[in-house]
């Protein structure tokens, strides 16, 4: 009778062993299909991180590029104003220097001097 009871005991943890270990195998199973997802998606994102680092050193030289053309576009802007700050010190002090509106010449309308009549 003791044999029976030990044999129950037995029978009932190699169930309960059995039924865990098919529950184990299973989640291996989906463990090891969400790795291979896992990996697929770790390669992609080690792809679109190069790709970044790659868009991040063509950005930083079209940078300096740009940065190189807006230097020279304000060392040219520069040059220009003290060339009209030269013309306006050069500029005779009783003359008015009148911008062209009328003429599309380069040079600058003088007004003219009044004429007095008797």
């Amino acid at each position: 009778m003791v044999s029976y009871l030990v044999d129950l005991i037995l029978l009932v943890a190699l169930l309960f062993t059995s039924i865990r270990v098919t529950k184990m195998h299973r989640e291996l199973v989906k463990l090891r299909a969400c790795q291979g997802d896992f990996t697929f998606v770790l390669g992609k994102t080690n792809d679109a991180v190069d790709d970044m680092a790659t868009l991040v050193r063509e950005f930083s030289a079209d940078g300096r590029q740009l940065v190189h053309a807006l230097g020279d576009k304000i060392d040219e802007a520069r040059q220009a104003i003290m060339e009209i700050e030269a013309r306006g010190v050069a500029a005779e002090p009783g003359r008015n220097v009148v911008p062209c509106t009328d003429d599309e010449s380069a040079e600058p309308l003088r007004s003219k001097p009044k004429l007095h009549s008797h």
